[in-house]
């Protein structure tokens, strides 16, 4: 698990995942947030980002889960933010988003030995007429096509052949942009040209989950929004953040953190109807008595992984939840091994 206030990556048993048990720390040098993190299961490999400026991405061999091993490690001269790990059975990449550090606003890392982590590629929004920065991105399965959001401008569709990165334009070379201001986070919908969105706004109006279509690339459209009943900022607790973050998709389904919303779960098997088909709200104990976002106790973070049909989620505050998933579809859920919403680990 990952961590932003404390120099250090805790190591959960989840043998049982009824009783998890903290049985260690990976430490690391002072002034270090190593928050994000993506495993690749089959290659017993842990990557880390370090949302510093210093040695900002990490390789670690995980054969042994409870004492990963150094491995590799390279200086990014961008601040990291978010990133997604790509592999197939040819190559490991990992997407970096450099969200607030300024260009060049994507870099691709080869991890094909991840004792040497290689930059292959970069882009900047800047120079394709875009403003940054870029928050996050998503890749598809065949590794051919990136989402990108840019947290200050939208959506915009990125055709992959590295190292060359074009993003989709329009028929007057202008850039294809989605309608959705202040993208967070784009996530495909499996085998349909569709797009979750999510914008992260800390104040009214906060924002829910949108839809795009890409049936044509250069024109994405919306075509659906869903939100929560407190997404109309009425009679809300204060410092509560009722804002959409981290999607997982799964099938039909989405499984998305909402902070103070909790874990969502949405039918999306009609992009242009989804449908909210579960939640769970924690009660909000924990260790922590406030973050970077205020004091309310209800911050659900990170994005959900799917493991042997348990979700497994993080708040802010109040640390790991294993959750069982009983709504619509569950029987299907519970018969997938992994699913994470921001690493894609092909064979």
């Amino acid at each position: 698990m990952g961590n932003r206030r404390a120099r250090q990556i805790n190591i959960v048993d989840i043998s049982d995942p009824t009783q998890p048990e903290w049985i260690g720390a990976l430490p690391f040098p002072d002034g270090s947030q190593p928050a994000e993190l993506r495993v690749l299961r089959g290659q017993h490999l842990l990557v880390v980002a370090d949302l510093t400026s210093d040695v900002s991405l990490l390789t670690f061999d995980i054969s042994d889960c409870s004492s990963p091993h150094p491995l590799g490690s390279l200086v990014i001269e961008s601040q990291p933010h978010e990133f997604f790990l790509w592999s197939n059975a040819a190559h490991t990449r990992a997407f970096v988003a450099t969200d607030l550090a300024g260009p060049p606003d994507l870099l691709v890392i080869d991890l094909d030995d991840p004792a040497v982590p290689v930059e292959i590629a970069r882009w900047s929004a800047a120079d394709d007429g875009l403003t940054g920065p870029l928050h996050s991105v998503s890749v598809n399965a065949v590794g051919d096509t990136a989402y990108l959001s840019l947290s200050a401008q939208s959506l915009v569709v990125a055709d992959l052949e590295l190292p060359s990165i074009r993003i989709r334009r329009q028929e007057d070379n202008s850039p294809a942009l989605a309608a959705f201001p202040g993208a967070h986070s784009a996530v495909p919908i499996a085998e349909v040209p569709f797009v979750v969105l999510t914008a992260e706004f800390y104040d009214c109006p906060f924002c829910g989950l949108a839809f795009a279509q890409l049936f044509d690339p250069a024109q994405p459209e919306i075509v659906a929004h869903i939100g929560l009943q407190e997404n109309r900022c009425e009679d809300l607790p204060d410092e509560a953040v009722f804002s959409a973050h981290n999607p997982l998709v799964v099938d039909n389904l989405v499984f998305i953190s909402w902070y103070a919303g909790g874990l969502v779960a949405l039918d999306v098997s009609d992009p242009f109807q989804p449908v909210l088909i579960g939640r769970f709200v924690p009660s909000g104990l924990g260790a922590a008595a406030e973050s970077y976002v205020g004091g309310y106790p209800v911050q659900m973070w990170s994005y959900p992984i799917l493991r042997d049909g348990l979700i497994y989620i993080v708040g802010i505050q109040s640390g790991l939840y294993v959750l069982r998933y009983t709504g619509p579809g569950a029987e299907a859920v519970e018969q997938i091994a992994l699913a994470e919403g921001n690493v894609i680990d092909e064979p």
